[in-house]
């Protein structure tokens, strides 16, 4: 892989990010500490989480394959530990993606150094939870508003925004919302959002996972938004809204961890060292090639789903390639040329092969390692929801069956859910069957060319 061009721009920028990223992890730290010394029990379940939790469930599949939405239904379950979003964010933080590995690649696919496992572990553990459903005591308040002030920083770093401002700005919007007597989240979600415009007029609503109509007419200041949301990219967009969770003890510590990211296919030898000793439980989601790639085009179509800023210094020059993809969507893969011309569904393709290409490597080079391999599809039908789940359960050794809603909470979605959307765009779609390496994969994992009439 070949290294950036080495010259001053490129270093400085780069010792630049590692000097704020330090920052972050340090006020992190404090934050978590304000929380462990208010909330003593807090500290008990993320020690006990490291004593106990010994079961990893890892979701893998290729961007817009339906991961996120699966992942959100298995996060209820009352034996799973779960966190709200992807954990992605910790490994950019610890520098080992693109741009600060100094390769033009995804990530470093190393061990984290072992100063760093430990603290990537606690901060794994005290992040994960279940949403809280009922009235907001005080306690939990000043525990939300913790967590916002940890997550905030993340999501607008550019912005070095004041933790102790954050935490205002939270209690603010949950008095606010008690006093009006709401039993709806949502209405929340949007007071928080008035209140981070407040904070820095610069934080825009619509870089949040939130109904577009609902921005539209709570916030017609805000044009819809056409670049990432700055020129640090930790959290990748649309950016999720936390969810206020009741204080833990080591009563609430489960014995299984869920997770899920669409770049972890690339880094599945630092997740394998990370959790050495976990049991590793791999569910590879596949969705068929069309509908998957229809869906990563919608994602560079988008407002949001910007991964990296490929833009000088970082490597690239506008003048040598397409200012198309300077602001990068989804994953890296490995064989992407940005001096290549290349038409946006050729590009989606290479991706979606890339990503199940190299999970299947990784699958098979571990024999022994327990996995299985279910279809999208089979949640997409109402029927067939509760098998699909039924089937995961199993594999899991579940015995608990959580109930599965009848109308599924969309997470990160670019338009309504829909069957066959992927026809809309068979003029540009169906050419990608005459790639030999594309439905050769599709149909190593069970979606042949002769059924096309059956993809959904």
């Amino acid at each position: 892989m070949e290294p950036f061009q080495t010259n001053p721009p490129i270093n400085e920028q780069i010792n630049r990010r590692g000097e704020l990223f330090s920052k972050i992890l340090r006020t992190r730290g404090e934050i978590r500490k304000w929380v462990y010394d208010t909330f003593p029990s807090e500290r008990e379940f993320t020690g006990g989480c490291l004593d106990q939790t010994n079961n990893i469930i890892l979701i893998l599949g290729s961007p817009r394959s339906g991961t996120s939405v699966v992942k959100s239904i298995l996060a209820t379950n009352r034996e799973i530990l779960s966190l709200p979003g992807e954990h992605r964010y910790y490994f950019t933080l610890l520098r080992k993606n693109f741009p600060d590995i100094g390769v033009f690649k995804e990530c470093d696919n190393t061990p984290v150094e072992y100063e760093s496992k430990t603290s990537l572990l606690e901060s794994i553990f005290y992040e994960t939870g279940q949403p809280f459903a009922g009235q907001l005591s005080k306690s939990i308040i000043q525990k939300y508003s913790f967590d916002w002030a940890a997550r905030l920083i993340v999501q607008w770093p550019d912005l070095e925004l004041d933790p102790n401002k954050i935490v205002s700005h939270v209690n603010d919007a949950c008095s606010k919302y008690c006093k009006l007597g709401k039993d709806n989240l949502e209405y929340l979600d949007l007071l928080l959002l008035k209140e981070f415009v407040k904070l820095n007029d610069e934080i825009n609503p619509y870089y949040y996972d939130v109904n577009q109509e609902i921005l539209k007419e709570n916030f017609k200041e805000f044009r819809r938004i056409v670049h990432p949301p700055g020129n640090t990219i930790i959290e990748i967009s649309p950016f999720i809204i936390l969810k206020p969770q009741k204080v833990r003890s080591g009563r609430d510590v489960k014995s299984k961890l869920l997770l899920k990211a669409s770049s972890d296919p690339y880094r599945m030898d630092t997740i394998s060292d990370l959790f050495e000793g976990y049991k590793l439980n791999i569910i590879h989601l596949t969705r068929n090639p069309l509908a998957a790639i229809n869906g990563l085009i919608d994602g560079w179509e988008h407002n949001c789903f910007w991964q990296h800023e490929l833009r000088s210094p970082f490597y690239l020059k506008v003048e040598d390639t397409s200012d198309f993809w300077m602001d990068w969507n989804f994953d890296l893969y490995e064989s992407f040329n940005p001096y290549l011309k290349k038409e946006l569904v050729d590009l989606c393709a290479d991706q979606w092969i890339d990503s199940n290409k190299t999970i299947i490597k990784y699958l098979n080079s571990k024999n022994a390692e327990t996995f299985l391999r279910i279809k999208f599809e089979s949640f997409q039908l109402p029927s067939k929801r509760v098998i699909f789940f039924k089937e995961i359960n199993d594999f899991l050794g579940i015995d608990e069956f959580f109930s599965i809603p009848s109308t599924v909470k969309q997470v990160n979605i670019t338009a309504p859910p829909k069957t066959k959307r992927w026809q809309n765009r068979s003029n540009i779609l169906l050419p990608l069957l005459e790639k030999i390496e594309l439905t050769s994969l599709a149909d190593l994992i069970g979606y042949k060319t002769a059924e096309i009439d059956s993809w959904l």
